[in-house]
């Protein structure tokens, strides 16, 4: 799946957290439930992550990035 390109720095393009955690999950072949159970987070939490309306908390993001490993 394409990404949305939300800026360029000096030719290269960026993406945005929430593309990254969807990203990682669908290489996985996971659901958003299927992660938030993995990772012990809220659907609704996880939702705003991916579409960037609200940034993890560190902890959050902890317990993401364990799931994804």
């Amino acid at each position: 799946p394409r990404m949305r390109l939300i800026k360029q720095s000096r030719g290269f393009a960026q993406v945005t957290l929430g593309q990254r955690i969807r990203k990682l999950r669908r290489d996985k072949g996971w659901t958003q439930r299927q992660l938030e159970e993995k990772a012990g987070i809220e659907n609704r939490n996880l939702t705003r992550y991916e579409s960037d309306k609200v940034r993890p908390r560190l902890s959050s993001l902890k317990m993401l990035a364990q799931a994804l490993e």
